[in-house]
C-alpha cells in the first residue's frame, strides 16, 4: 500500500495551563494569535572510538542527554501574556470611593505630579476631581482658578482619570519651590494591574492544530517553564509582540511531550 503523503501548512491554537504555588492545575488559556510556534530538540552523546586498527573508527554512540524546547511569538497583549511576559501576576484591583484626600507637594513649574501614591497604591490614584488646590500657609489661600487662552486654567492641569496634575510653565501663582496643597476625590473603579514578581512560571501547554494543509496532529507539554525571550517594544511603527522560550521539563508520571492524532471511528 502507498504511503500518503502529507505536506503541512502549519496553524492552530495555543493554550497555556499555569500552575499554581503547589504545582495544581489551573485551566487552560487560549494565548490569542501566536505568529510561531517552533520545537528544538538539543542531544548530548558519549562516543566510543575503537582503537584496534590505525584509523579509529566510531563503534558506540550513546545518548546521554536530551533536551527539549519550546518556543513562540504571539501579538495579543493581554493582561494573562503580559504576566508570563514580567514574570509575575495579573489582577483585578478593586478601589474604594475616598473623599477629601489632601496631598501637599512641593513643585516645580513644567512638571507633572502622580497623586495618591503610596506602597499600597504604589502607581497612585485614578479616577479623581480636585475640590481644592491652596498654598501652604497656616491659613491657605486657595491658588486662583485664572484662565490662560481658551479658558485653560493658568495655573495647572489635572488628568482626572489618571490622577495627574500639571504645573504650567508660566503659572502665574506658583514658583518653582513652592508648596500646594491639592485636596481631591477618588471615585470607586476596578482596573487590571501586572505585577511583575521574578516568579518561576510553569505550567502546561497545549497546541491545537487547525492546519491550512495537511494532517492535524495536537501536542501537548506537560510541564513547561517558560521564560520571556528578546525585547518587547512598547513603542513601535509595528504591531507589539511578546516571545517565549518554554524550557521543557520530566513530569513525575508522564513523558516530556504527546503527539496526539484525531480520533478515527472503529
Amino acid at each position: 500500500m502507498a504511503r500518503t503523503k502529507n505536506y503541512t501548512l502549519g496553524a492552530g491554537k495555543l493554550y497555556f495551563d499555569r500552575f499554581d504555588d503547589d504545582g495544581n492545575t489551573t485551566g487552560e488559556y487560549y494565548i490569542g494569535n501566536t505568529t510561531s510556534l517552533t520545537g528544538s530538540t538539543d542531544e548530548t552523546r558519549e562516543e566510543h572510538y575503537s582503537s584496534d586498527e590505525k584509523e579509529r573508527a566510531k563503534d558506540a554512540s550513546v545518548v546521554t542527554q536530551s533536551d527539549q524546547t519550546v518556543g513562540f511569538t504571539t501579538d495579543d497583549i493581554q493582561p494573562e501574556n503580559l504576566a508570563l511576559l514580567w514574570k509575575g501576576t495579573a489582577e483585578q484591583l478593586a478601589v474604594s470611593a475616598q473623599s477629601d484626600v489632601v496631598e501637599t507637594i512641593t513643585v516645580k513649574r513644567g512638571r507633572w505630579y502622580q497623586l495618591g501614591m503610596s506602597p499600597t497604591s504604589p502607581t497612585g490614584a485614578r479616577s479623581v476631581s480636585i475640590t481644592s488646590v491652596t498654598d501652604d500657609e497656616s491659613t491657605p489661600v486657595a491658588i486662583p482658578a485664572a484662565t490662560g487662552p481658551g479658558g485653560i486654567n493658568a495655573n495647572y492641569e489635572v488628568d482626572t482619570e489618571l490622577g495627574r496634575i500639571f504645573i504650567r510653565e508660566d503659572a502665574p501663582d506658583i514658583a518653582d519651590g513652592d508648596a500646594i496643597i491639592v485636596t481631591f476625590d477618588e471615585a470607586a473603579h476596578s482596573r487590571t494591574v501586572i505585577i511583575s514578581k521574578g516568579e518561576t512560571i510553569r505550567g502546561a501547554l497545549r497546541y491545537i492544530a487547525d492546519n491550512t494543509a495537511g494532517e492535524n496532529r495536537d501536542d501537548y507539554w506537560p510541564l513547561v517553564e517558560l521564560s520571556p525571550d528578546g525585547d518587547y517594544e512598547f513603542k513601535a511603527d509595528s504591531w507589539s509582540e511578546m516571545s517565549f522560550t518554554g524550557e521543557v521539563l520530566k513530569k513525575e508520571g508522564y513523558e516530556k511531550h504527546y503527539v496526539d492524532g484525531r480520533p478515527v471511528a472503529a
